[in-house]
């Protein structure tokens, strides 16, 4: 599983993301501290995309593949997903009469 593109949009105008570094704050399963970096814009929403979908759907790069669309609305401050899930379901009854 991965995040397969990442895009900005003016109204319906795709534009290119800002040259800008964000300090983001990253935590790690192994270490307890917070690691600062510095990030572009872009790999800053990648990230946070990844800290979504881990937060929200764990597990979402297993089974069949889950596919969905984040959208990061600035002047709405304000991220939506949309996330579909994939997976294979067998239900085994058995019955003793």
């Amino acid at each position: 599983g991965q995040v397969e593109s990442i895009e900005a949009y003016a109204g319906d105008a795709e534009v290119t993301f800002p040259k800008t570094q964000i300090a983001y704050a990253a935590l790690t399963w192994d270490d307890p501290e917070v690691e600062m970096r510095a990030l572009s814009l872009e790999d800053v929403v990648e990230q946070l995309a990844y800290d979504l979908l881990s937060d929200t759907h764990g597990g979402w790069e297993n089974n069949d593949g889950a596919y969905g669309e984040f959208c990061f609305d600035a002047s709405a401050r304000s991220i939506h997903l949309e996330f579909n899930e994939r997976f294979t379901s067998s239900e085994l009854y058995t019955h003793d009469f």
